[in-house]
């Protein structure tokens, strides 16, 4: 079961676009979000945003938004459902092993407020 808040989030009702299925529809809160829309400008024509939720039932959710003004292409929206701290990782690292800076600034804001997520947050080594 995931960690307990640090402090009190509000619970929201959401629903969640995924590419090549239904939507995901829960109620939660975010726990962190961040945007390479916000440090690359707001001049960029591509994007990403990375969100955790929590869900009112103790799962976490990942949302993974590639957005783009090109003309001609849409939104990539890639939406995980986890079980663990662990499957969150999983969700935000790439094949290569590697998490872009969105996903680690929106792992930290989250490992704020849940303390199961505060354990993966950075690599701990004696």
């Amino acid at each position: 079961m995931p960690g307990e808040e640090k402090e009190e989030v509000e619970m929201e009702e959401y629903r969640l676009i995924r590419d090549g299925a239904r939507s995901l529809k829960f109620r939660g809160a975010v726990l962190g979000e961040a945007s390479s829309h916000d440090h690359s400008g707001p001049n960029q024509n591509r994007w990403t945003e990375v969100a955790i939720y929590r869900t009112i039932c103790g799962n976490y959710v990942v949302k993974i938004l590639g957005r783009t003004r090109w003309q001609g292409e849409s939104d990539r929206h890639s939406v995980t459902v986890c079980d663990s701290p662990a499957k969150v990782l999983a969700a935000l690292t790439d094949e290569d092993g590697e998490m872009s800076d969105v996903a680690v600034i929106a792992l930290e804001k989250a490992a704020e407020v849940d303390t199961a997520l505060a354990t993966i947050e950075s690599e701990r080594v004696e």
